[in-house]
């Protein structure tokens, strides 16, 4: 939704919703979330590393943040942390094979 929808990238890529699966666009999403709610750089988090996530350490305040951004949307909360999670989990497996 939210890179389909940049009006930059409909003008560099004209069909760009047509290239992007559904996966990788709410991979986007999520990132775009975490990153709004919890900048990168200016945050007590300046780097959210797989650890954190793993502890819950950054994953427990990512979670209140989208509760009180989704107004408690159990469903929505639940399948934007998926995606991180399965993002962690795949990255986890790419550095065991390293």
């Amino acid at each position: 939704m939210i890179l389909i929808s940049s009006k930059a990238s409909k003008l560099l890529i004209p069909n760009l919703a047509e290239k992007i699966s559904t996966e990788f666009e709410e991979e986007i999403e999520a990132f775009t979330w975490m990153n709004k709610l919890h900048p990168m750089s200016n945050s007590e988090y300046s780097f959210a590393t797989l650890i954190d996530w793993i502890d819950n350490s950054f994953k427990s305040k990512f979670e209140q943040s989208l509760n009180m951004e989704f107004n408690g949307n159990k469903k929505r909360v639940a399948a934007t942390l998926k995606t991180i999670d399965n993002i962690v989990t795949e990255r986890l497996k790419e550095l065991k094979t390293v």
